[in-house]
């Protein structure tokens, strides 16, 4: 938020004892993020014990407003050339766990792809658009001094965050990258809108509404910017994509916000390859040790996309 102001809470008045009184504890927003993320960001994950052959090394890259951002490198032994900045989900609000790392690692092995696990800054400590800021200047070092080509995207609120990129590099005279990959994506933030969703999300295990609503809230928290393009590419100019993979789920509580989104990149003209896999929840592929098949299956569609980039 740009307004440095004092809130009126902070300025002095008949309820300043009130306030001093109740700052004494933990905000209570404080307290759902910290107990969100504790179970959303687990660093551990038994995934992250295979393929030794892929080495990790822990660095930092440029964000575009002159910052340092946290990136897990993950360089197989027959990189081809390609980079992929890989963009974790988490509602925007929750770091990068093992479990996303784990699948970073995975697929730099099974693509040869060398692949940037970034943690970009989350809300609401840095909404919108820090974590699009961090996204799009990494991009742009890849671009500036990698020799082969540069994707972006990820899972969810990665799947937001790839394409978001992609135009947001359109509109400002950047080199696009080569390729978006949408899985699972979020790219209506107007959840209310989506056909079904709020149904579906309701009481969801693993997608309830709330927490999209949380997410919303920290990483964009003035209502005027949930139509933005780069909040929901949804509303930009589709036909500025580069050539975009989205992965969708059929029991996914994004599925017709994705299903559109395909239709209307198409309408644009964008080149857009997507997959529906039958009775997939959220980021399905990423379950490869409880959904073994269809996550191989989505993998190897990622690892084509991917190739045809080279």
């Amino acid at each position: 938020m740009s307004d440095k102001s004092p809130k009126v809470w902070q300025q002095p008045g008949p309820a300043a004892a009130y306030y001093e009184k109740v700052l004494q504890s933990p905000l209570l927003r404080d307290v759902l993020l910290g107990n969100l993320r504790e179970v959303l960001a687990s660093q551990q994950h038994p995934g992250l014990a295979l393929f030794p052959e892929v080495a990790r090394e822990e660095i930092t890259l440029p964000g575009l407003d002159g910052n340092d951002v946290p990136v897990t490198r993950f360089v197989p032994p027959q990189a081809c050339g390609g980079v992929w900045v890989y963009l974790h989900g988490g509602a925007w609000i929750s770091p990068i766990s093992g479990k996303h790392l784990a699948w970073a690692k995975r697929m730099a092995a099974l693509t040869n792809w060398t692949v940037l696990a970034v943690n970009y800054r989350l809300g609401p400590e840095d909404p919108y658009p820090a974590a699009l800021h961090d996204v799009a200047g990494i991009v742009q070092h890849c671009q500036e001094h990698e020799n082969g080509p540069v994707v972006v995207g990820g899972d969810s609120a990665g799947g937001n965050l790839g394409p978001a990129a992609a135009l947001y590099a359109a509109d400002h005279d950047m080199q696009l990258p080569d390729g978006v990959l949408a899985l699972c994506p979020a790219t209506n933030m107007v959840y209310e809108e989506v056909p079904g969703f709020v149904d579906d999300a309701w009481g969801h295990p693993i997608q309830d509404l709330t927490i999209f609503a949380l997410g919303r809230a920290c990483y964009t928290p003035r209502i005027e910017d949930w139509r933005h393009p780069y909040v929901s590419p949804m509303f930009g100019d589709l036909s500025r994509l580069p050539p975009t993979l989205v992965v969708i789920g059929e029991q996914d509580a994004m599925r017709e916000d994705n299903l559109e989104f395909v239709r209307r990149a198409r309408a644009a003209g964008a080149e857009v390859e997507d997959h529906l896999y039958p009775g997939m929840p959220h980021s399905f592929f990423m379950q490869d040790e409880l959904i073994p098949s269809e996550s191989a299956a989505a993998d190897a569609v990622i690892a084509a996309f991917l190739a045809k980039r080279l």
